[in-house]
């Protein structure tokens, strides 16, 4: 079975203000790419509801993003890869949290025009925004 290394995660705003994960890894030969996931913490290793489609091109470096995840939510999740003999390992349980979601780039920039100049806020507050 391909050995599993180097197990990355990282969360940031996609579109929308939805979470998304990127999750990337290594293997020691050739194999396919699939991530299982569920909220919460730890749950045994029956306990991932979710998972990715299974990218079936054979690789040695590997990027799975799991969208739309809800905000300010633990997940745990483990990577799955399976080599061209259908040889599969998978990785130990792993946790992430997403963030809360942020305003989008336009409420930033209102924002900060309100603190800066009062009159905008009439403005936004007359025009129902």
């Amino acid at each position: 079975a391909p050995q599993i290394s180097e197990v990355k995660s990282e969360v940031s705003t996609g579109a929308n203000s939805k979470m998304q994960a990127i999750i990337s890894w290594k293997t020691d030969e050739l194999a396919t790419s699939q991530v299982e996931y569920a909220e919460g913490l730890l749950g045994g290793a029956s306990k991932y509801p979710l998972s990715s489609p299974i990218d079936e091109s054979l690789n040695s470096t590997h990027t799975v993003i799991l969208t739309d995840l809800k905000p300010n939510t633990t997940f745990h999740f483990r990577v799955v890869s399976k080599d061209a003999a259908a040889n599969v390992n998978q990785s130990s349980d792993r946790t992430l949290l997403s963030p809360d979601a942020t305003e989008s780039v336009l409420e930033e920039v209102v924002g900060s025009l309100e603190d800066t100049f009062s009159w905008v806020k009439d403005l936004r507050t007359a025009l129902g925004l």
